[in-house]
């Protein structure tokens, strides 16, 4: 997972949007450390949340949440 993201990074740095949102998505899909990981860092820039009444999926939250930072420069 790690190594997705790193490329995911790279991919972004390279205006790569497409491929480096796929790879960043990939990473958190795949790999439970990675995506704890991304978890407590998107949450706590505000990008991720999930409240106990939300019914949304979380998965599903964090591909948002994964997409919203990748489009914002100042995430990364």
């Amino acid at each position: 997972g790690a190594a997705y993201w790193r490329r995911a990074m790279a991919e972004r740095w390279l205006s790569l949007h497409d491929a480096a949102l796929r790879d960043a998505l990939k990473a958190v899909a795949i790999d439970p450390a990675t995506r704890e990981d991304k978890i407590r860092k998107l949450t706590r820039l505000g990008y991720f949340e999930v409240s106990p009444n939300d019914v949304k999926n979380p998965l599903l939250a964090l591909a948002d949440a994964v997409q919203a930072c990748m489009a914002d420069e100042r995430c990364w």
